[in-house]
């Protein structure tokens, strides 16, 4: 049975939510890189794209409370304001990753036309919090 794989635009995406050097970080890109999805779903404002991670590969050290990384949006000409992304862990684990719009409808295609993601203290900081 061949796994489902994250697109390129969604390992693209998640990828820029994980910031940072820290070792939580590092551990989430060795998850990202091993990850698959089991379901993709959406409604009227947006798509959730649930990520399984194979039992092997160790959970990032974040503490016990599910950790939100946010920071990403992708600018589409589909969308005059763009998508917002947000990466949920839980338990040290990548979970899910959301896509939502800023009060639009979401389109039935996607046309990406760039990412923005500058680098995001607060990523980074939630990243580093239990390994300081």
């Amino acid at each position: 049975m061949t796994q489902n794989r994250l697109t390129p635009l969604e390992q693209e995406i998640a990828s820029r939510l994980i910031v940072g050097d820290s070792p939580s970080a590092a551990a989430l890109r060795r998850q990202l890189a091993a990850c698959s999805v089991t379901r993709r779903y959406g409604n009227a404002a947006g798509c959730y794209t649930d990520i399984s991670v194979p039992t092997d590969i160790p959970p990032a050290n974040v503490g016990e409370a599910p950790l939100r990384l946010s920071g990403v949006t992708v600018l589409t000409s589909t969308l005059e304001s763009g998508a917002g992304f947000v990466l949920l862990i839980e338990g040290g684990y990548l979970s899910q990753l959301e896509g939502f719009t800023f009060g639009e409808p979401w389109p039935a295609s996607f046309e990406r036309v760039s990412i923005e993601a500058a680098y995001d203290a607060e990523n980074d900081a939630a990243l580093r919090g239990v390994e300081s």
